[in-house]
């Protein structure tokens, strides 16, 4: 009795006795049919070596068979093919006997011994046929011997088959009669697990469904409304702790529907005391509810007032019925909409503004009921958005008379700049022009020997000052490019070292005439070589040196470069030009980069265009970095970039070589066309070319050009590009048309000397371009290249010697030299002063420096520098 209170007070304890039982009794049949199919294998190991050995006397059977044709086929034929068969069929007849000799009864071990007997006197017999002996008697009886042979090996195979047979069958009834017993007992085991699981299922469910069915009832009166009823099953099982679970629901579904029926009062109060508009509508236009708020939006005295008078809202309240037509079937699809700006009457049918969102509330088969909206009067705004909208539309409107005028004042502008192009492409063509003759000539009576020291100081004034003008050319049309964003770089290989080397020796000429000292700082670490466009970088060094040399009266001017950063493939280069120069105010270090703008004093300003600053910045923004400047008033300045250039291996550096003068060529004498508008320019290249040995045609413009080509046989054509009748572009083309034309060598020369220009000119047919004014060095080094021609050339002057800092430093003459030169320098008197500086050199070769540097400042003019070099050195003796 104990037990069984102890399994009734819980479901699961009642459910586990019930598994228990069903396990128990499955556990019996396992371990029943365990044994009988430990008998089952015991029986199927003993008849499996039968089922083995009939399969063998199978083979046998098939090997005695083959056996037995191929004998008689032997005995008959006497083939050696079929010998080898018979050997074949008895050696496997004789491995399977052999195999069925293991593990086998006595009975079989016998006929497989004696069968293996048969196999050797056949082997024997079948031998003795196969020799051939010469008794047909003995033959025969052989014969006969083999054919009992065989028969004795079949009768062997047959008892040994029939016996092994047998024994198979026995072992298979008894395996049979075994699986039979053991189907009864799980039979009738299987049958008592079925009765014991239905009497645990009804136990079950008997003290299950009672507590279940009183829980039901109870359920059924609470959703009648009943929260007071309460279940009670009597037990104390899972049931039990259900009901009382439910009992405690109920008391707390007690507790909700009280708290919901407070809520519902607070949202009502909440409802007609809301600011904002809330009313219900059916999906006809009949206002079901609305708020004290919503009636007063709408101008009514109270909710009650507008449900009687408000039937139809499309009709009364919408000024627009198509606004609710559209807006309904859109509402339905979506279900909610918020924010939607609709415009409606008011009771006095005055127009107003309302900002609505509304949703749809369905029933439980999600059918449409009515619209729930939250309605908000938004008139004030919706005036304030008309006044805005004017203002914009006021805006809007000058905005594009702005524009209009900026557009107008743009193509204005676009044309202005055109003109402009056009104006300095055309003074710079006719400023080359001129400028091509007095440079020409200029460096051909230089290069003429026997002239004095006046005559070649005045042709050297002559050629800086149209270099200067050049310079000045130049500048103006690169602000042009500058500010019509036409400027580009032309990347280059460009050897750090050779390159400074240039520069230096450019601004040195000037800071020694101003009696300065200049310095190259170049750091060890530099690379030897980096891609840069070489012109354009020296054109801001220049620049910045030459402002440096410019507003320095004395100390020095140093161009420092070393590296800031390396990568693998690129380096960063500092360029710092420094000065203790007149210095900058503050006010002036931004103006200073301005076009046009110059600072210091009037005498300081003479012999620039203020240009080159605002170039040299473009130039440095071009090549992706910034000038910074540093500087104060009477301390001197500092001008700063940084570059990131790409490394380049340019090989071992090779020492630079003076230029030869060129004298003449050897070969034959060639004949040069020389094609010019201006008799000037033809006269000075004619000049050049005919002390060389050239014979010299010339043509006025392109279409004279072209009739002399056709002509005469000319070996190469000097063509200017702008001529009038025909250009020289026109006249290239048609030489090049021309079967004669076709390989003559054609140099383009123009005053227009921008890199279209020289483009145009190659796609015209040039074989070169070079630009005005031209410089002689390079016409011969085109014209050599395009004839092929081997210049002869005077040896040139052995360069300097190059000397540590002990030899270069200058030794000065004595006291009353110096005193001499200082009398002299005050005077103004060069003639005497270079006489001196002769004398001075061949007095002592100590003092040849010295005096070679007297030679240099008295030969241009220098009389500053010589006094400040002379007080120099009497200020060392003092």
């Amino acid at each position: 009795m104990k037990l069984l209170r102890f399994v009734g007070a819980s479901i699961q304890r009642k459910m586990f006795f019930g598994f228990m039982m069903v396990v128990a009794l499955v556990l019996v049949m396992i371990v029943g049919g365990y044994h009988e199919l430990e008998q089952v294998r015991t029986v199927s190991e003993d008849i499996l070596p039968y089922g083995q050995r009939i399969s063998r006397l199978q083979s046998l059977s098939v090997s005695l068979s083959s056996l037995d044709a191929n004998v008689e086929r032997l005995i008959v034929v006497g083939d050696p093919e079929v010998q080898d068969k018979v050997r074949r069929d008895l050696q496997d007849i004789d491995a399977i006997a052999a195999a069925m000799n293991d593990g086998t009864s006595a009975a079989p071990r016998t006929a497989m011994s004696e069968m293996r007997q048969l196999v050797d006197g056949l082997r024997t017999r079948l031998r003795a046929i196969a020799e051939r002996p010469g008794s047909a008697r003995g033959r025969n009886e052989s014969i006969l011997a083999i054919y009992a042979d065989l028969r004795r090996a079949r009768q062997l195979l047959r008892d040994t088959s029939l016996e092994t047979q047998a024994r198979l069958e026995d072992g298979v009834r008894d395996q049979k009669a075994i699986i039979a017993k053991m189907t009864l007992q799980f039979l009738a085991v299987a049958a008592m697990v079925l009765l014991s699981a239905v009497v645990a299922s009804l136990f079950l469910a008997r003290s299950i469904a009672a507590p279940l069915t009183t829980l039901a009832r109870t359920a059924e009166k609470i959703a009648a409304g009943e929260l007071t009823s309460r279940a009670h099953v009597g037990s104390h099982d899972e049931v039990g702790v259900l009901a009382d679970k439910f009992n405690l629901m109920t008391s707390k579904l007690q507790d909700t529907l009280e708290g919901l029926r407070r809520s519902e009062e607070d949202y009502r109060g909440i409802y007609a005391n809301a600011v904002e508009g809330i009313w219900r509508v059916d999906l006809d236009g009949r206002v079901l509810s609305a708020n004290p708020a919503m009636a007063h939006i709408l101008g009514y005295d109270s909710p009650q007032e507008l449900l009687a008078s408000v039937t139809n809202i499309g009709r009364q309240l919408y000024v627009n019925q198509e606004d609710r037509t559209r807006f309904l079937p859109e509402l339905l699809e979506r279900g909610a909409v918020a924010g939607r700006d609709v415009l409606f009457y008011r009771k006095d049918r005055q127009k107003i503004w309302l900002t609505a969102s509304v949703r749809v509330v369905r029933d439980d088969a999600g059918r449409p009921i009515y619209n729930e909206s939250f309605v908000t009067d938004i008139s004030q705004r919706k005036h304030a958005e008309e006044e805005l909208r004017k203002h914009g539309d006021k805006l809007e409107e000058q905005v594009r008379e702005r524009t209009a005028e900026l557009t107008a004042a743009k193509e204005r502008a676009e044309v202005a700049n055109q003109a402009k192009s056009v104006f300095l492409a055309s003074m710079s063509h006719e400023l080359r022009t001129p400028l091509n003759a007095v440079l020409g000539y200029a460096e051909i009576l230089r290069s003429e020997p026997g002239l004095s020291e006046r005559q070649e100081a005045g042709l050297t004034t002559i050629l800086r000052s149209g270099e200067h003008l050049l310079l000045l050319i130049n500048d103006i049309l690169d602000l042009a490019k500058v500010e019509t964003g036409k400027l580009g770089l032309d990347t280059e290989a460009l050897r750090v070292s050779d390159f400074l080397r240039e520069v230096a020796d450019i601004v040195r000429v000037k800071a020694e005439q101003k009696g300065l000292t200049f310095s190259v700082l170049a750091a060890p670490d530099l690379p030897p070589a980096v891609r840069a466009d070489k012109m354009r970088l020296r054109q801001v060094l220049l620049n910045l040196l030459g402002n440096a040399v410019k507003f320095t009266d004395h100390g020095h001017v140093t161009l420092a470069v070393r590296r800031v950063d390396a990568g693998d493939a690129t380096v960063r280069l500092c360029f710092e030009v420094r000065d203790s120069g007149i210095g900058l105010a503050a006010d002036q270090l931004e103006c200073i980069f301005d076009p046009f703008e110059q600072v210091g004093d009037a005498q300081r300003r003479v012999g620039g265009t203020g240009l080159g600053l605002a170039i040299s910045r473009q130039l440095v923004r071009l090549m992706g970095s910034e000038i910074q400047v540093e500087s104060r008033p009477g301390a001197g300045s500092r001008f700063w970039f940084e570059l990131s250039l790409p490394l380049f291996d340019a090989g071992p550096a090779a020492a630079p070589a003076a230029r030869p003068q060129v004298t003449g060529y050897e070969g034959r004498r060639r004949r040069v066309l020389v094609v010019d508008d201006v008799p000037d320019n033809r006269a000075m290249l004619a000049d050049m070319l005919e002390p060389l040995g050239f014979d010299i045609g010339h043509a006025a413009d392109g279409l004279d050009a072209l009739q002399q080509a056709q002509q005469a046989d000319h070996d190469l054509v000097l063509m200017d590009t702008m001529m009038p009748v025909m250009d020289g572009l026109e006249a290239t083309r048609r030489i090049r048309q021309s079967a004669a034309g076709r390989a003559l060598p054609i140099i383009a020369i123009s005053a227009n000397a921008s890199r279209a220009d020289g483009e145009r000119c190659i796609a015209a047919g040039a074989n070169a371009f070079i630009a005005k004014p031209v410089d002689r060095n390079r016409l011969l080094e085109e014209v050599g290249e395009h004839l092929g021609l081997r210049w002869i050339v005077e040896a040139p002057a052995p360069p300097a010697q190059q000397h540590d800092d002990a030899v270069d430093a200058l030794v000065a003459p004595p006291l009353a030299e110096l005193e001499v030169l200082h009398r002299l320098a005050m005077t103004g008197n060069m003639r005497s002063i270079r006489e001196q500086a002769q004398r001075l050199a061949a007095l002592d070769p100590r003092y040849r420096a010295f005096a070679e540097r007297l030679q240099e400042l008295a030969s241009a003019y220098q009389t500053k520098a010589i006094l400040e070099l002379v007080k120099e050195q009497l200020a060392r003796i003092a």
